[in-house]
């Protein structure tokens, strides 16, 4: 099968999940259990809402200037780690709705795998495939599952 055929064959079809009724803290656990760094935050029907990740997550816990370049660093702040962890640790209780990135790239079944590459290269972060109109979750296109089924993919043309 030619690549640009093949988006199937970079999707991931069993993908892990997070629950919109799940906690921050029943979420990172997740994660962890997973032992990966982010997932699909699905209704109860699998509809697509979100993205979390531990990354969004960490970037809520520091200040607005270091990540708008205000500030150029934290190096001032010594000591700050408790009061940080402290605040983590206050967003446990808290819907993972309230910290789901709601501002994603979506694929949808028919896009070509080129077109996924490109995308997945232009945002850096994993690719939810959606149903174009239900927004049904369906797969997931990584990093890691676009070049280990590209690999496949040259293997299966030089047989």
């Amino acid at each position: 099968m030619s690549p640009e055929n093949a988006l199937s064959k970079i999707m991931i079809s069993k993908v892990v999940t997070i629950d919109h009724k799940m906690t921050v803290e029943q979420a990172l656990n997740l994660l962890d259990e997973k032992q990966i760094r982010s997932a699909p935050v699905v209704d109860d029907n699998g509809k697509l809402l979100g993205m979390f990740s531990s990354h969004d997550l960490l970037a809520s816990l520091v200040p607005i200037g270091v990540m708008d370049g205000v500030l150029p660093k934290l190096n001032f702040a010594h000591g700050a780690a408790p009061a940080i962890a402290s605040k983590l640790r206050r967003l446990y209780p808290h819907p993972v709705t309230q910290y789901m990135d709601t501002n994603i790239v979506t694929l949808n079944p028919g896009d070509s795998t080129w077109e996924s590459l490109r995308l997945l290269s232009k945002h850096k972060q994993p690719l939810p495939v959606v149903e174009s109109k239900s927004y049904q979750l369906i797969g997931i296109v990584t990093e890691q599952s676009a070049i280990d089924a590209l690999l496949h993919i040259e293997d299966e043309e030089e047989e």
